[in-house]
C-alpha cells in the first residue's frame, strides 16, 4: 500500500493542479514548510500530531524523526527501557 501512495503521489506533484495547492496549503495550514518532502511525507500519512509531554504543547511532526521520540519521551531512548525491572540486591 505505501508503493501505491507513494506513486499517487508522485503524480498529484508532477502536474500542477488543484490537489498540488490543495496538498500544499494543507501542510502550510499545519505550520511546516510546503517542500517536497513534507508534502509526501503528510500523504502518506507519515506526518502525525505529537503533544510535548513536558509543557502540554502540540505540533505536526514525521514519527520516524530522533526528535519525535526526543520530544515525546525526553530521551532517545524507548519508555520500556526506562521502566524495565531492574536486577538489583537488597540491602538487607
Amino acid at each position: 500500500m505505501g508503493q501505491c501512495l507513494d506513486e499517487q503521489f508522485e503524480r498529484i506533484w508532477n502536474k500542477n493542479g488543484k490537489t498540488r495547492c490543495r496538498l500544499r496549503d494543507k501542510v502550510r495550514t499545519r505550520g511546516m514548510q510546503p517542500t517536497y518532502e513534507n508534502c509526501r511525507d503528510y500523504y502518506t500519512g507519515q506526518i502525525k500530531w505529537v503533544v510535548n509531554s513536558a509543557n502540554g504543547n502540540g505540533e505536526h511532526m514525521n514519527v520516524n524523526t530522533k526528535a519525535y521520540r526526543r520530544i515525546v519521551y525526553g530521551t532517545t531512548r524507548s519508555m520500556a527501557d526506562k521502566y524495565r525491572k531492574k536486577n538489583r540486591k537488597s540491602n538487607r
